[in-house]
């Protein structure tokens, strides 16, 4: 992140269709995130030892900038 309020970046998960099941938010609004914008747990585990490893993402995954 480049700063408060920045939205940053994150890995997708490329071909991936639908949503998730849902989650309820402190306020009580129900809320989904697209499989696409998620990861499996293994791949998730991976890009995160990559970013420490370097500070960079990894550059076999891909990435999405929120900006």
């Amino acid at each position: 992140m480049n700063g408060a309020g920045d939205p940053g970046e994150h890995a997708v998960s490329s071909g991936a269709v639908g949503s998730s099941s849902g989650y309820v938010l402190e306020n009580g609004q129900e809320d989904t995130y697209d499989d696409a914008d998620t990861l499996p747990l293994v791949a998730a585990l991976d890009a995160v030892r990559t970013i420490v490893d370097t500070g960079r993402p990894p550059p076999d995954k891909p990435w999405e900038v929120d900006r």
